[in-house]
């Protein structure tokens, strides 16, 4: 076995125990990671590193401390001994007490090292099986990397090395019975890494736990691979935690089994990759246990992921993979394998079809004791045809018996379930199914004379409870769920032979669609019209309480316990026995309470406390999904949303405070959101234009540069960037979803205790999304702000909040006063964005009333260029008619009503005026300011304005504007045709007019002062041309 950086080879033909090989990689590769494990800090996942003589010396303290536990002294002439583990494995958590006698009295083993979690099972093997038992060492590894070997332990090791034969034992999969013992020589160990790995990579290995210890790492100790452990919170890992894993390790390779190939396909469509990325950009791809689905094969490999299909067996070692693209050629399919070099082997032709061949393992490749033919031969009892013909490349077609193989790498012998089944005087005959699936499934004939002395529902009833009794007798893998047992009607039967018993392919043919149905409905959507949950659930006392008490119920009907073994919420279902094939039942059993689940929600809520979240959530969501049709202004959304924060205002505890100062006089320190946007832009210049008001201001903004993204901002609006360097500015990266905002411990008690207002303008501006897409980056952002603003420890500060006209532009009002709208949400415009900003006055009210904090709430209309350089977003609506109308078409739509449109630097004046100078003062009171322009203008007087310009254009109708506009492809305004088509049609709806009386009394400066300049402002949204013609390339 040649190593690829000039180490010295181990030669697989001599018996080496795995002490000998970890000790030669140690001194040829020391610095080599040999495996990555991972560590999860708050939301960083990441990988930490042992070397190969890392684990050699971790490997020195484990035997050190093992010594003398097992009696161990100098000198001793060792004998043969048989050491068990019982730890967490996805085998072990489905074996009985009955089992693991067996296992030990098998291999004669007279010590087993127990896991915390299985201490009471290995209580009782000491009293029934005579063993010693002892825990397993809880150490620190990366400590133990710099520990000191002892001289005694170099002698134990010397002694031990004389060894020529060693075995690892691990445990068969009980398919065909009682979970057997299988022995692993070390010359069979030696030859398991030959053909297996390209070349010496990373290897994530998310098989079988037993099945990834053979194949993955003992194969990465022999060919100098790293060996990468996913990260999972619970085994088996759920798929975004693969493929987490798979970015933070680095690998360059995968093992898997093909179910989980499929859980990831399923998860990256869903998410529109096609191409499969993550699995694309590894070198392999390598997959065992089973068949992948032939469809989803040919689909990922023509997108370019390298795939491989890997042969083997425990007791066999790996015996045949997919060779590289290079090695095949172009005819040979991703699933065509060729026997590894050094396994001898034999094919015999089937009987029953002779283009199918048995792969038959001659002795000299039988190198573990297992039961074999008299020759020495090893029957596997599997079929493949050679592909294409004539080329050495094979592919799987199934098992010479009865077997059924599943999707996951596990076998279930079908004859002893159906024998077991046949007691039971209600059965006439079954077939259990379950080839190329998960788990299986049962086909059920009644006996006629039982189903007469029975109603049908006790018929059905007892035949189902006669197939699920054989669940006590077969590996957890094999069991039967109810909701896959498919009774026949009294006029069908299954099949049968000349013995008596059922022809099996005739019968999977003839009820193929029954079969199919059936698992399509274990797996698909689960919408119920009629649950028991549902209805209390549906309306504003829902509670994740009453969901929590209904899953602790179906949870203990799938695992059989009390439902008392759940009160500690917080614990693993997984710990708790939950294994894969559970899950499914129970995302089935819930499907049909909560609606379509996402099939991987149980692995990533492994906890009744988690589950129970994500289960109320999914519930609200799905009632609000059914009542859409009837509600499509999204009002109930609203309402929920509302629902929600003004009982977590109502409800949340928050610690003692002082009120702020109130001293007009008194300098400010400011908590500020949304600087970079344009109105954010001037309230900031105009906030920093008094020295003697403001001494700080903290600058919360999100993502990346965000120092970088500002400075352009300003620099758009000809504003000034050198302001930032005021020392006044500190700017920080934050995250309002946060509760503590993204910010460290340090910086937050800092603002706590400084800050004496908060100025919120940042919020999304998307006007598609439903309101709930606003609920976690805005709504649950302002509450996080409204929290910082109550001060709880500290002063209460004084809250601003940048509210819109839109909130209550759709009021039922001839004009809306200068306060809180009514609970209505139909008095807002029936958009995300809109009904957000309702809500989130209604919050800042609430708060106001409930936690005593002095709140200003600044509804915003149609904000305009500012009166110095007339500066105007040109993605807003007004110029995009003009660069896109006036400018390119030469057409301008003449609507009717009034504007009242205010300069950007006078709305950002009159905001700061109102909230540093003419103060609300009074706590528990949310004042309300309007801050439009109090003079309006006729649409007619802006068109005379526009003529005024330089700017060439005739007056259309709206309709024939939009038409003309729509038509001209060259046109960028075409893009937004949808929009223009929609706004120009809809009339001219009479909309309430907003009354400013108030405001202005405290702002008369700003306010008042205005007077409306638009030819210096209108002259900047003209693109490079005034008119039409041969520059519209230059729009």
């Amino acid at each position: 076995m040649q190593q690829d950086d000039g180490g010295s080879p181990i030669d697989p033909e001599k018996a080496h125990p795995l002490v000998d090989v970890l000790e030669h990689q140690a001194a040829e590769l020391p610095d080599r990671p040999f495996i990555l494990y991972p560590q999860r800090v708050e939301n960083n996942l990441t990988y930490n590193k042992i070397t190969f003589s890392q684990f050699d010396k971790i490997t020195n303290v484990l035997a050190e401390r093992y010594k003398t536990q097992l009696q161990l002294t100098n000198g001793d002439q060792l004998p043969t001994r048989v050491v068990g583990l019982l730890a967490p494995t996805d085998v072990h958590s489905r074996n009985s007490l009955p089992v693991y006698c067996n296992l030990i009295g098998k291999t004669a083993a007279k010590t087993l090292i127990v896991a915390p979690e299985f201490l009471e099972i290995g209580q009782k093997l000491e009293a029934e099986a005579g063993v010693k038992v002892l825990p397993l060492q809880d150490f620190d590894l990366m400590l133990n990397v710099n520990s000191m070997l002892g001289e005694s332990t170099k002698q134990i090791r010397e002694k031990t090395s004389d060894f020529g034969e060693q075995y690892i034992i691990i445990q068969s999969s009980g398919s065909t019975g009682l979970p057997k013992p299988v022995c692993l020589r070390s010359n069979f160990l030696l030859k398991l890494g030959g053909d297996l790995w390209l070349r010496p990579g990373i290897v994530l290995s998310v098989t079988p736990l037993a099945l990834g210890i053979e194949f993955s790492l003992i194969t990465s100790l022999l060919t100098g691979h790293t060996y990468a452990i996913p990260y999972c919170a619970s085994w088996p890992p759920s798929v975004p935690e693969i493929l987490e894993s798979l970015e933070a390790s680095g690998a360059t390779e995968i093992m898997l089994v093909p179910s989980v190939i499929q859980d990831i396909a399923n998860v990256l469509l869903a998410k529109g990759d096609y191409t499969f990325g993550p699995l694309r950009k590894l070198d392999l791809v390598r997959f065992g246990g089973a068949p992948l689905d032939k469809k989803l094969g040919d689909t990922m490999s023509q997108a370019g992921v390298n795939l491989s299909s890997f042969y083997g067996s425990s007791e066999l070692g790996g015996l045949m993979a997919t060779p590289t693209k290079e090695q095949r050629g172009p005819r040979a399919s991703w699933d065509a394998m060729s026997p590894f070099s050094g396994i001898e082997y034999r094919w015999s032709p089937s009987e029953v079809n002779p283009l199918l061949k048995e792969l038959i393992v001659l002795p000299t490749s039988v190198l573990n004791d297992i039961d074999t033919e008299p020759d020495g031969s090893f029957r596997t009892g599997d079929l493949f045809s050679e592909s294409p013909p004539g080329s050495g490349l094979y592919t799987y077609q199934g098992r010479v018996g009865n077997l059924l193989m599943h999707t996951n790498g596990e076998k279930t012998n079908p004859n002893v379930m159906e024998e077991k089944i046949r007691e039971h005087s209600i059965i006439d005959q079954v077939l259990i199914v379950g080839a190329g699936r998960f788990c299986t499934a049962a086909l059920v004939q009644l006996k006629h004379s039982e189903v007469f002395r029975r109603t049908l529902e006790e018929s059905v009833r007892d035949a189902r409870a006669a197939v699920m009794s054989v669940n006590e007798f077969v590996p957890t893998h094999s069991r039967v769920l109810k909701d896959i047992i498919y009774i026949l009607p009294l006029n069908q039967e299954l099949p049968p032979t000349d013995k008596g018993t059922v022809k099996r392919k005739d019968a999977e043919q003839q009820f193929a669609g029954e079969i199919e149905r059936m698992y399509q409905n274990l797996l698909g959507d689960k919408k119920s019209e009629d649950v028991a949950i549902a209805q209390p659930l549906g309306n504003k006392h829902i509670t994740v309480e009453i969901v929590q008490k209904s899953l602790k119920s179906m949870v203990a009907d799938v695992l059989g316990k009390q439902e008392s073994s759940f009160d500690n919420t917080s614990v693993s279902l997984f710990d708790l026995g939950l294994d894969s094939l559970m899950s499914l039942e129970l995302l089935n059993n819930l499907s049909k309470t909560y609606g379509d689940l996402p099939r991987n929600i149980i692995f990533e809520n492994s906890s009744i406390l988690n589950l129970s979240k994500a289960l109320y959530t999914s519930l609200k969501e799905n009632l609000v999904e059914s009542a859409a049709e009837e509600d499509p202004m999204h009002h109930r959304d609203v309402e929920l949303l509302l629902d929600k924060y003004l009982s977590y205002i109502d409800t949340d505890a928050l610690g003692n405070r002082s009120p702020p100062p109130h001293n007009p006089a008194s300098s400010e320190i400011v908590v500020m959101t949304g600087a970079t946007g344009a109105l954010g832009n001037f309230i900031l210049k105009t906030m920093l234009a008094e020295p003697n008001k403001i001494s700080k201001v903290y600058l919360l903004l999100r993502g990346q540069d965000a120092k970088k993204r500002l400075r352009k901002s300003l620099q758009d609006r000809r504003l000034d960037p050198a302001i930032l360097e005021d020392g006044r500015v500190e700017i920080l990266q934050a995250d309002l979803a946060d509760p503590h905002l993204g910010l460290s411990d340090e910086t937050y008690s800092r603002m706590l205790t400084e800050a004496t207002a908060v100025v919120h303008e940042a919020w999304k501006m998307n006007f598609k999304l439903r309101v709930t897409d606003f609920e976690k980056d805005t709504i649950y952002g302002l509450y996080n702000l409204l929290v910082l603003a109550h001060g709880s420890g500290g002063q209460s500060k004084r809250f601003h909040f940048t509210s819109s006209v839109g909130a209550c532009l759709n009021a039922p009002l001839a004009s809306v006063p200068e306060q809180v709208a009514p609970r209505d949400p139909s008095y807002s415009l029936p958009n995300g964005y809109s009904q957000s900003k309702f809500i989130a006055d209604h919050m800042c009210a609430r708060a106001a009333e409930k936690w005593c904090i002095p709140v200003d709430i600044y509804r915003v209309g149609q904000i305009s260029g500012d009166t110095r350089n007339g500066v105007w977003n040109r993605s807003e609506y007004f110029p995009m008619m003009i660069a896109y109308g006036a400018g390119w078409i030469g057409e301008f739509p003449d609507k009717s009503g009034d504007i009242n449109w205010i300069p950007l630097d006078i709305a950002a004046e009159a905001i700061c005026e109102l909230a540093f100078i003419r103060q609300n003062t009074r706590e528990g009171v949310a004042e309300m300011h309007h801050i439009l322009n109090p003079h309006s203008l006729t649409w007619t007087k802006l068109l005379g304005m526009l003529h005024e310009t330089s700017l060439q254009f005739r007056e259309v109708g709206q309709r024939e504007w939009a038409d003309h506009l729509i038509a001209d492809r060259a046109n960028p305004g075409n893009k937004l045709a949808a929009f223009w088509e929609k706004t120009m049609t809809e009339g001219n709806e009479k909309r309430p007019v907003f009354e400013t009386e108030e405001t202005c009394k405290r702002s008369k400066p700003s306010m008042l002062g205005y007077v409306c300049s638009f030819g210096r402002r209108l002259g900047s949204l003209i693109v490079n041309s005034e008119h039409r013609g041969s520059s519209k390339g230059n729009h």
